[in-house]
């Protein structure tokens, strides 16, 4: 499981590999890439845990990995987005920028010019329910707050 975890972890971590050309929104000495990768094994460990344990009637698979998943999610924009000179709105522009290179990428010449209007389609879409994932970490420390008041 944790080979699995690792593995994984690295792939994922990819997706915060910098660009040269983008290198100024980083911090120094800061590593996107890095510290994606270890916050990827710590939550995949736990979430392909989830995806293996037993459920009882009363307990749900989909609630359970949903919540994991979230909690990666929330983690990994915090904790990348703090080495970011531009926080979150750098995190959305590197990842975007990453996204924009692998579809390009992945399309290569057989449809230029269309990279850009399937990207329109996705991103927005992508980024708002990632938005979502990370805010309601804010809205659960804000009624966590106001109860102990």
């Amino acid at each position: 499981m944790e080979e699995l975890a690792k593995s994984s972890a690295k792939t994922f971590a990819k997706a915060f590999e910098v660009a040269p050309s983008h290198q100024n929104r980083v911090m120094e000495g800061f590593e996107p890439q890095t510290v994606a990768e270890e916050i990827s094994i710590k939550h995949l460990e736990i979430i392909f845990k989830t995806i293996l344990r037993d459920y009882s009637p009363s307990e749900k698979f989909s609630e359970a990995f949903v919540g994991d998943f979230k909690a990666y999610i929330r983690e990994l924009m915090s904790e990348v987005s703090e080495g970011l000179y531009g926080g979150i709105d750098d995190f959305q522009f590197l990842l975007k920028e990453k996204l924009k290179r692998e579809l390009t990428n992945m399309l290569g010449n057989s449809l230029e010019g269309m990279e850009g209007m399937l990207f329109g389609l996705v991103w927005p879409n992508l980024w708002q329910r990632v938005m979502r994932i990370y805010q309601e970490a804010d809205e659960q420390v804000f009624y966590i707050l106001i109860k102990k008041t």
